[in-house]
């Protein structure tokens, strides 16, 4: 289509010697991949789309929270997974995806192989530009990107099978259930979108509470 642009942000690798005090946490140099594509052209990804059915998972791994601002300002984000089972389970080779629209994904961060969590575990992502802390708990860092607070998000498996979703605005991958859930307001309050159930349906399942990156929410079952 003419007009079209579509480019790659470079990713910003991060070292717990290197990170600043802001940016802690990471015990090992970890890839994360970032495709940005052009939210005013309209770019298409549908090789990307994720292959799932909606409706209750699978009450494994779930998308525990995620913060579009915070006390640090716009960039003040993160995305938390929580294991929710009683067994262990692997994050090796899954990703989380950020989608903007049916058809612009503006972040793609893939999880690397070694990953366990264990019952109630968390794993965090946080953008480095501004993450706040609390300090210790960032397991992954992405960079380059501003996530708004209208968005999809997807967690992934390793064969492009959507394993959970949420999703803040209509019109994503990412919707499960009839209705999205509430969008984070604008501002530096500490606030998140929390999950607080897992029934498939994100309007029902998430709320606005209190921000809490590296502790499990409480989610019920069902």
């Amino acid at each position: 289509m003419p007009g079209i642009e579509q480019r790659n942000e470079p990713l910003h690798h991060y070292s717990e010697k290197e990170a600043t005090p802001m940016r802690r946490s990471l015990t090992a140099l970890i890839a994360v991949g970032i495709t940005v594509l052009s939210l005013a052209t309209g770019a298409t990804a549908a090789s990307a789309a994720p292959n799932a059915a909606a409706g209750p998972q699978d009450f494994a791994l779930v998308i525990d929270q995620f913060a579009t601002s915070g006390p640090g300002g716009q960039s003040d984000q993160y995305i938390q997974i929580q294991n929710i089972s009683q067994a262990a389970r692997t994050l090796s080779g899954f990703s989380v995806d950020a989608w903007l629209s049916q058809s612009v994904r503006a972040l793609s961060v893939t999880i690397p192989v070694g990953v366990t969590l264990y019952q109630n575990d968390v794993y965090v992502i946080a953008n480095a530009d501004a993450f706040s802390g609390p300090p210790g708990v960032v397991n992954q860092y992405w960079s380059g990107i501003a996530l708004p607070s209208r968005l999809g998000l997807c967690l992934m498996g390793p064969t492009n099978a959507r394993v959970d979703a949420v999703a803040t605005t209509p019109g994503t991958p990412c919707q499960m259930g009839a209705t999205p859930a509430a969008a984070q307001p604008p501002g530096n309050a500490p606030d998140a979108v929390v999950r607080h159930s897992n029934t498939g349906d994100n309007g029902r399942d998430f709320h606005i509470g209190f921000r809490t990156p590296g502790t499990p929410s409480h989610v019920d079952p069902f």
